[in-house]
């Protein structure tokens, strides 16, 4: 555990010696950490999504009943990997002890758990010291709209994946890639799209001169973490084919250019529309897809290979573009796709302290993303046109606009980018001052009224 909390930033030498040492951070941690968990307690009773919550319900009770090995024999449309049926075995056990009334909240306690330990590691990217206690930063997580909606709410499980992508890179940014590999292959057991992660940390590894030995061992252990997670599922014979057969059906599940996320191709009107569709005639949007996020891809992490750069201020930030790029570019993406993105800007936050706003404004549009889409799932029949298309579009540019900032900062102007997030700033605090005064109020008053 020690090694996921040391703090990234150790450059001064007088606030090294007033860090917190690990007794002193958990007890400055737990007021916030046991009101975060407090506060989504209340919620998790609640139903939520019926569907995705009794489906999660329903496979947690057969995996505790059947046991691991015929689960997906008797559940061959299951769209998740092992990683996270580990985590529904769990919750089925306690589940089956325990009265019918905590069912809800045993289901959704994991992804509350991992917002928590998702909040202590980005917290601990800022070196907390005795004078600074830096809580502002895990508390804009803990208490962002988003993540509760997602969580306590309607029981998604991406709180628990972007935890187990963030330990994994925490442990390779403070150089423990051995352990970091192991947990970032059971990342990709959990969800594949945490393979995004591994050109990244590979090009730190090797920034930071690791051997060519030690990173082929590095890639043995993320490579058997991930089959040993299909261990129990698939007989020994079998379990390389067990493997690429259950990533091959989670990717194909929904083989459509968006599933309802806000992106280039919501933009393009292509939401719900299978993504072997050509374009102009000639191009599927599937190949046009893998072409610009390879592409962006590439110019991103050229920026982590250049020896001018220095790795620790590039690091987070790369990572953060890549699942925005993913996550605007690609094909068959949900709408929450892009969440591992929120804790990973405000690691950036200690080196570049302006992806804070960046932060702020994928909160914005992302909740309104989910709200959207929470729409369309309870919509019969479901329209693919999630709202009125200004609307839509515009938050598609939003989400394009967030995107540029991140890649731009990395890839061209650092200082005009910076010059631009300083006057956003500044009109931010001028619009707070406005909105804060007696006849702003009234006004706010009046109109709440009204409605």
């Amino acid at each position: 555990m020690g090694e996921l909390i040391q703090p990234a930033n150790s450059d001064e030498t007088g606030e090294a010696s007033q860090r917190l040492s690990l007794w002193q951070a958990l007890l400055t941690f737990a007021p916030l950490a046991i009101s975060a968990l407090a506060l989504r307690a209340l919620i998790a009773p609640l139903v939520g999504h019926p569907v995705d919550i009794h489906t999660f319900i329903g496979w947690g009770r057969s995996i505790a009943a059947e046991g691991l090995s015929q689960f997906y024999e008797t559940n061959p449309d299951c769209d998740y990997l092992p990683g996270y049926l580990y985590v529904l075995w769990a919750c089925g056990k306690v589940a089956a002890v325990l009265p019918p009334t905590f069912t809800y909240l045993i289901f959704k306690l994991p992804n509350l758990v991992a917002d928590v330990g998702i909040a202590w590691l980005v917290w601990r990217q800022f070196g907390p010291t005795q004078s600074q206690s830096r809580l502002v930063w895990p508390t804009l997580y803990l208490l962002n709209p988003i993540i509760i909606f997602n969580s306590a709410y309607w029981g998604q499980a991406d709180s628990f994946h972007a935890f187990v992508v963030l330990a994994g890179l925490v442990l390779c940014f403070n150089r423990r890639f051995l352990i970091g590999a192991l947990v970032l292959g059971f990342a990709c057991a959990v969800k594949p799209h945490s393979v995004l992660a591994v050109p990244l940390v590979i090009v730190l590894a090797w920034r930071h001169r690791l051997g060519v030995v030690r990173l082929l061992a590095c890639c043995f252990v993320g490579a058997a973490a991930f089959l040993a997670a299909f261990a129990p599922f698939a007989t020994m014979s079998n379990l390389t084919g067990c493997a690429l057969d259950r990533v091959r059906i989670t990717m194909e599940m929904y083989p459509f250019a968006s599933v309802n996320a806000l992106n280039l191709w919501y933009a393009a009107g292509k939401n719900w529309v299978e993504d072997s569709t050509l374009v102009w005639g000639f191009v599927s949007i599937r190949t046009l897809a893998i072409t610009l996020v390879g592409g962006g891809a590439l110019l991103l992490i050229r920026q982590l290979l250049r020896k001018t750069s220095e790795p620790a201020h590039q690091f987070w930030r790369m990572a953060a573009g890549l699942y925005l790029l993913t996550f605007f570019c690609s094909t068959r993406v949900h709408e929450r796709h892009v969440y591992p993105a929120f804790a990973l800007l405000l690691c950036a936050a200690p080196f570049w302290r302006q992806s804070a706003y960046a932060y702020g404004l994928l909160s914005v549009t992302c909740f309104v993303n989910m709200v959207m889409a929470w729409g369309y799932l309870n919509n019969s029949p479901p329209s693919p046109d999630l709202g009125t298309t200004w609307f839509t579009v515009g938050i598609c540019l939003v989400n394009c606009f967030i995107l540029a900032v991140v890649a731009w900062r990395s890839q061209f102007n650092v200082a005009r980018c910076d010059r631009f997030f300083d006057q956003l700033g500044m009109w931010l605090v001028h619009l707070k001052r406005v909105v804060l005064t007696k006849n702003s109020v009234a006004m706010i008053a009046i109109i709440v009224f009204a409605f």
